[in-house]
């Protein structure tokens, strides 16, 4: 059982946060940086730092936001210092990979009907059909 299957059955009030701030916290984490340079590279945000900007640009965020926020710098420098090799995939994807993706779906649809379509056929031919 979940921690909010525990909480709902307890009887607790479970908060969830909008899906609407997520694009809000997008732009702020950008605003502020994805992460410290330091003479070892690229470090997470620390909580003090986040907490100058926010007196600084007179934002105010609420503790989930402010952990959300702490937690995806962390997943971001984590990402950016572990994909210093050149053969590790970017981490978007373009346009044309998107029409590559379906096309190769597409194709490798097409080839599984074909094929079910023919054991279909050689089944009816073995009975002594058609």
């Amino acid at each position: 059982m979940s921690r909010y299957e525990k909480m709902e059955a307890a009887g607790k009030q479970v908060f969830e946060p909008p899906l609407t701030y997520t694009k809000e916290m997008s732009e702020y984490l950008s605003d502020l940086g994805f992460g410290l340079q330091y003479g070892n590279g690229l470090c997470p945000l620390t909580p003090s730092e986040l907490s100058s900007w926010c007196e600084g640009t007179g934002l105010w965020l609420s503790s989930w936001q402010f952990e959300t926020m702490l937690r995806a710098s962390r997943a971001f420098v984590s990402e950016y210092n572990s994909s210093n090799d050149a053969k590790t995939p970017a981490p978007y994807i373009t346009a044309e990979s998107i029409i590559q993706g379906r096309k190769s779906v597409s194709d490798q649809m097409r080839t599984s009907l074909n094929a079910m379509v023919e054991r279909q056929e050689n089944n009816t031919i073995k009975k002594g059909g058609r």
